[in-house]
């Protein structure tokens, strides 16, 4: 089922961050929202999600979707192991080596006891992309996802979240252009209102603004 916003309005303290936005997003693929901080990509997310409420307008298609938020922050438990903190997301059975698992998949098995306090940001941020992607479910919301992440592993965790993620709808917020052009089937570029297409910069990924 596609999502579609529409007609969204959501003001902070008098000040418009949407303002009668509307927007119709694919079944699958990666949706990218690209554009400077403040300019309210990460308020759509909030609002897809259910954490935030629109002034006016409507969200339309997530009612019965299981979504997966990675947000800015990690949100690691702190006083869970890295372990710990992918196991909370998954099933019971076999939650322990399936954490296990991801863990190998970003690189971080050495670090399984550690808590977040003794991970360094990027590490950090690795084991939070591993638990969302353990988490699953119908729809990824990726709120800067790469931040604190060196070139090598931002390129294995773009890498890694193609691979598990196919065939599923990806909401991408970024002001990264590489991880937008990269990950992006669509890319909006994005100041709290849209005009239509500008470009077409090939004939796989399409740029609106």
């Amino acid at each position: 089922m596609s999502i579609e916003i529409r007609s969204a309005s959501k003001s902070y303290h008098g000040a418009a961050v949407l303002n009668n936005f509307s927007l119709s997003l694919p079944s699958t693929g990666t949706v990218c929202l690209f554009g400077p901080s403040g300019c309210g990509k990460t308020t759509i997310l909030n609002c897809i999600a259910g954490l935030e409420s629109l002034d006016s307008g409507r969200i339309i298609g997530t009612e019965n979707l299981k979504i997966s938020y990675l947000f800015q922050e990690d949100r690691l438990l702190p006083w869970n192991t890295a372990l710990k903190n992918i196991e909370a997301v998954l099933p019971r059975k076999n939650s322990r080596a399936l954490a296990a698992e991801w863990l190998r998949l970003v690189g971080l098995e050495a670090a399984a006891d550690k808590y977040p306090c003794q991970l360094s940001g990027g590490m950090r941020r690795r084991v939070a992309i591993a638990r969302a992607l353990a988490y699953g479910g119908d729809l990824l919301l990726l709120d800067e996802p790469f931040q604190r992440l060196d070139a090598g592993s931002k390129d294995r965790m773009m890498e890694l979240i193609e691979k598990k993620t196919e065939g599923k709808l990806k909401i991408l917020v970024t002001h990264d252009k590489k991880a937008a052009d990269h990950l992006s089937d669509i890319i909006y570029h994005f100041d709290g209102k849209m005009i239509k297409i500008l470009d077409n910069i090939n004939s796989e990924r399409q740029h609106y603004t």
